[in-house]
């Protein structure tokens, strides 16, 4: 219904795609608060087709680029911050909104035609075209206790078998990457979210719903055969199948993993190595735009070493702990949220009532630091210079790119959230682009780079407006002082956290 209304409300037409907008107009970014809660709905994802996504692109609010991008994960993604239309493209990008913008249309199914980095089996959009999907409540059906109950239900896990996993898939409520994944791993993930039905699938995929839908059946048991990312000696799934477990209630016996940090790190993301600490930055306010937004968790045994070590194996620096039982992550404390006083933060952790986990709209945040690693993790507007980097002046960009490691597209961009999202990515460049976005990279890359009078760059920064934010394509670049990089490895010698599963590190179209 949500497409037919789409489709018949906006006339929509063709075009080329292209970052940034060649004129200087910001589009209108709608966010809604995720619904971190127990929940009486249930999503379903369905498919609107593929769209043209021109210079001014259709979905705008936010977008990221990840190497395991899939079409579930960027459901997920999208969902988790509060938006209901998910759009993948360029086969290694997912993008969210609220509404499809910029006069962007209905294209042929035929110009979404690249297969998704994070499973070829599946198809993510095309270098100018997305494939969108939209998201919907239904009445949910099942009788498990939701994300938020710190006590799991009575009773037991056990296989329904191996079931087909066709391009419709069985399991469509939530799922995720995770190169931990095992069975038990998966079992309690849907578990805490209220779902009744689990399925492992290509190693590294767990999916949750309560039912098995869009006619997928039973299938041999020999076509599920994928050992599992996080233990070999278990089965997740094949290409396009899935290894389905089931929970019943009634028996004495509870799930079997009581806390998920004894499964083994994403393979996905490097942690943070050598000699480090985890450091209390206090608490912070957690608006409608939450402070921490590059993932989160509800966990009904949340503590605070839980929760930094989830981050931690992510790839994440900032760690925070949210209503006794949530647990946020991210690299930068974001949209103007700021220190609050102590007694704002007064809630007991669920996994251990010794320690404290926030507030109702607050934060206790904590910073992975290394040793001789100095803390850079401020909402405080400190100069390039006294954070290490160096100003390398307004520099012309093109269509290729002059920098083409990772970006990002955020409503909050300032110099400094662009200089620590790429010095967290191990990026020794960071540039600033159209306002809202930021590129790293290692080199100047395309014979893009050149200096240019710094009066083309004129656009003030979206997250601070005294600050400047390149223009259309011009990028204000800024240099990590004393920092090195390899072509092979994305840690900074400077610090030792490397968020590589929120990129793919190639270059954005």
């Amino acid at each position: 219904m949500l497409s037919i209304l789409l489709l018949s409300a906006l006339s929509l037409s063709l075009g080329a795609y292209s970052l940034p907008q060649p004129t200087p107009t910001a589009p209108p970014i709608v966010r809604v608060a995720p619904a971190l809660h127990a929940r009486a709905t249930t999503t379903v994802w369905s498919s609107v087709g593929c769209y043209s996504d021109a210079g001014s692109h259709a979905l705008t609010a936010t977008s990221l680029n990840y190497a395991g991008t899939d079409v579930e994960y960027c459901e997920n993604w999208c969902q988790t911050r509060g938006f209901s239309l998910a759009g993948v493209r360029n086969g290694n990008q997912c993008a969210c909104d609220n509404a499809i913008r910029n006069g962007n249309g209905v294209a042929a199914a035929s110009a979404c035609s690249l297969p998704c980095a994070g499973d070829s089996s599946e198809t993510c959009g095309g270098g100018h075209y997305l494939n969108v999907y939209s998201a919907r409540a239904i009445a949910s059906t099942t009788t498990t206790t939701t994300a938020t109950t710190t006590a799991a239900p009575s009773g037991s896990w056990s296989s329904a078998g191996c079931y087909s996993d066709a391009g419709s898939h069985a399991l469509t409520a939530t799922s995720l990457n995770y190169g931990g994944t095992d069975v038990e791993y998966c079992e309690n993930w849907c578990q805490m979210r209220g779902f009744s039905i689990a399925g492992v699938r290509n190693g590294n995929q767990c999916a949750c719903d309560n039912a098995i839908r869009n006619g997928n059946g039973p299938a041999a048991a020999s076509a599920c055969s994928l050992t599992c990312a996080g233990d070999s000696s278990e089965i997740c799934g094949g290409g396009h199948y899935v290894n389905v477990y089931s929970f019943k209630t009634g028996t004495a016996t509870t799930p079997t993993s009581t806390t998920m940090t004894t499964t083994s790190a994403p393979t996905t993301t490097a942690a943070p190595t050598g000699a480090s600490t985890w450091s209390s930055v206090g608490c912070y306010t957690d608006g409608a735009s939450h402070a921490l937004t590059a993932t989160s968790v509800n966990y009904g045994a949340t503590d605070v070493e839980y929760c930094e070590s989830w981050c931690q194996t992510r790839g994440y620096s900032v760690a925070g702990v949210k209503n006794g039982d949530q647990c946020f992550c991210d690299n930068a404390i974001r949209n103007n949220n700021a220190p609050a006083p102590t007694s704002s933060c007064t809630l007991a952790c669920a996994g251990n009532n010794n320690e404290i986990c926030g507030g109702g709209h607050f934060l206790n945040i904590y910073q992975y630091v290394a040793t001789g690693a100095t803390s850079t993790t401020t909402t405080t507007s400190a100069s390039p210079s006294s954070t290490g980097w160096a100003n390398l002046g307004c520099r012309v960009d093109s269509d290729s790119r002059a920098l083409t490691g990772p970006m990002q597209q955020v409503s909050t961009n300032t110099v400094e959230s662009c200089e620590q999202f790429c010095s967290s990515q191990g990026y020794i460049y960071a540039g600033v682009e159209y306002g809202s976005q930021c590129f790293c990279g290692n080199t100047l890359a395309n014979g893009a780079g050149g200096t240019t009078a710094s009066s083309d760059c004129n656009m003030a920064c979206a997250g601070n407006s005294a600050e400047t934010c390149g223009g259309s394509y011009r990028l204000n670049l800024y240099s990590h002082i004393g920092a090195t990089a390899s072509a092979t490895s994305t840690t900074m010698t400077s610090t030792s956290s490397a968020a590589t599963s929120t990129s793919s590190g190639s270059s954005t179209t």
